[in-house]
C-alpha cells in the first residue's frame, strides 16, 4: 500500500517524472473478527506514528479518497491526521468504505512511517495495514451508500477555497496562460477565477492543457495554503491537478 498580493504562485515540491505504475491493492472488507483493540495506542499525529512505527495501533483522522489517479497510477484512500499527515490506507478506492468519505474514522491495524515492505514497488509515506475501518464516535456514514467517489466541491472564487483548505476541489475558471518549463513536457497553468483571482497550477502536461488556453475549464486538485494577504484573503495553490475539462465539469477526470 501507499499516498495540500497579486497572482497566486504555485510551486512544485520537486520535478516530476512518469513513475512506473504500481498494481492496486486488493480490496478488503472491513473486518470485525479481530483481536480486541481497547489497549492499542491511538495515532493522531506524525509524532504518534514515529512512536508506534511497525506496531498495531488505532489511527484516527479524516477519511479522504483521491478523486483522480496520481503518480504511479495510484488513487489512494488516506486517513488524514489532525496535523495534516496523510496515512495511506489503500492504493485505490475501497468500495465498502465509500460511505466513510469526508468523515472521521478509526482504523485498526499495523502502522509504518514508510511502505510496509521495502522490497515492493510502493508509494512513499506513512501506511496503515487495515484490519478494521469504522466511523469515529459521533460520525454518520453517507446514506444511501454511494457507488462512486463523492464529487468534490466546485470553487470559482478565492473566498471559495476557505472551507476546503488541504482538501480536494474542482476549480472552474478560464485558462489565461500556459508557460512551458525548461524540461518538457511540463508547463505552469494560470487560471483566472470569476472574481478576478488567479491560481497558478504547476507541472501540468503542456500538450494536454494547450488547447484550453483562453477558454473556460475545470480541473481537480488539492488546495494548499501559501499564506494570507490582507487584500486578497487566502494565497493558495492547487496540487495534483492533471486533466482539464472544458467548461464547468465537477467530475473532471474522475473515472470511479
Amino acid at each position: 500500500m501507499r499516498r495540500f498580493a497579486g497572482p497566486l504562485l504555485l510551486l512544485a515540491a520537486c520535478a516530476r517524472r512518469e513513475d512506473p505504475t504500481i498494481a492496486p491493492v486488493a480490496e478488503r472488507q472491513p473486518t470485525r473478527a479481530v483481536v480486541e483493540s481497547g489497549d492499542l495506542p491511538l495515532v493522531r499525529t506524525k509524532d504518534d506514528l514515529a512512536r508506534h512505527d511497525h506496531q498495531r495501533a488505532i489511527v484516527e483522522g479524516w477519511y479522504e479518497i483521491a478523486p483522480v489517479a496520481g503518480g504511479k497510477g495510484a488513487q489512494p484512500a488516506y486517513v488524514v491526521l489532525v496535523d495534516g499527515t496523510r496515512v495511506i490506507r489503500s492504493y485505490g478506492p475501497v468500495l465498502a468504505e465509500l460511505a466513510f468519505a469526508n468523515r472521521r474514522v478509526r482504523v485498526t491495524g499495523s502502522v509504518t512511517l514508510g511502505p510496509p515492505d521495502s522490497s515492493l514497488q510502493a508509494m512513499s509515506g506513512p501506511h496503515v495495514q487495515a484490519e478494521r475501518v469504522e466511523l469515529a464516535p459521533g460520525e454518520t456514514a453517507i446514506s444511501p451508500a454511494p457507488r462512486e467517489i463523492p464529487t468534490p466541491p466546485t470553487v470559482t472564487s478565492l473566498p471559495g477555497f476557505a472551507p476546503h483548505l488541504d482538501r480536494w476541489v474542482a476549480v472552474s475558471g478560464t485558462l489565461e496562460a500556459l508557460t512551458p518549463r525548461a524540461a518538457p513536457p511540463w508547463a505552469d497553468a494560470r487560471i483566472r477565477l470569476a472574481d478576478g483571482g488567479v491560481v497558478l497550477v504547476g507541472y501540468v502536461v503542456e500538450a494536454t492543457w494547450r488547447p484550453f488556453v483562453g477558454k473556460p475549464l475545470t480541473t481537480i486538485g488539492r488546495v494548499a495554503v501559501l499564506g494570507r494577504d490582507a487584500g486578497l484573503g487566502l494565497d493558495v495553490r492547487l496540487e495534483g491537478a492533471r486533466l482539464p475539462c472544458a467548461g464547468v465539469e465537477p467530475r473532471c477526470g474522475m473515472t470511479r
